[in-house]
């Protein structure tokens, strides 16, 4: 993602995003560092008591188990969280892209650029989705807002959180869809979202 805005020249969301990935590193190496601190802590107890042939070796093997799976848990606990906080609404149904770890971080992009009103947002949707921006390409009746709706739809925003990005009210934003539905050809009992991602 710090080479796609690179080579783009967007400096500032490459600086974000080489942050982003600085702070990711430092938040690991710091609970590596202090998995080995305490993994030598209770090495070295071990090794006292094994000496000593207590019985307390045996309590401690399953202490330093939990320790270690403790700190696991928090790690992906505030990973998980860290995610919900950039992007609260990821997509449920994703056909085009499945198992690769760039998809999220092509969703994540696509998401920031919604959020930002960005607009390049069109080109990086035809880079994501190559296929979906192909067969929307052979409706000729549609507008580059038209496509942008789309793009909403796809990434399963709902209306009122379209109007704040569009910085238009809700009632504008449903003539948007009712008229995309329209030019699609799309019933009034389908689903435009299930029907979007199906394409």
């Amino acid at each position: 993602m710090i080479e796609y805005y690179k080579k783009i020249g967007d400096n500032k969301m490459e600086a974000y995003y080489l942050e982003k990935n600085m702070r990711l590193k430092d938040s690991l190496g710091r609970i590596n560092q202090s998995a080995l601190i305490t993994q030598n802590k209770i090495d070295k107890k071990a090794l006292l008591t094994q000496k000593k042939d207590n019985p307390l070796f045996y309590l401690l093997v399953p202490i330093v188990l939990l320790v270690l799976l403790s700190l696991i848990v928090i790690y992906f606990y505030r990973k998980k969280q860290h995610k919900k906080y950039i992007s609260p609404k990821l997509p449920d149904r994703n056909t085009d892209l499945q198992g690769d770890t760039s998809d999220g971080d092509n969703l994540l992009l696509l998401l920031e650029m919604v959020k930002r009103n960005d607009k390049h947002l069109l080109a990086v949707f035809q880079n994501v989705f190559p296929y979906l921006y192909k067969r929307l390409l052979e409706f000729p009746e549609l507008t580059p807002l038209d496509l942008e709706m789309c793009v909403y739809l796809k990434l399963n925003i709902q209306t009122k959180d379209i109007a704040t990005y569009m910085r238009s009210s809700i009632n504008s934003v449903d003539s948007r869809k009712y008229r995309l539905r329209k030019k699609l050809n799309i019933p009034q009992n389908t689903n435009l979202y299930v029907w979007i991602n199906k394409l």
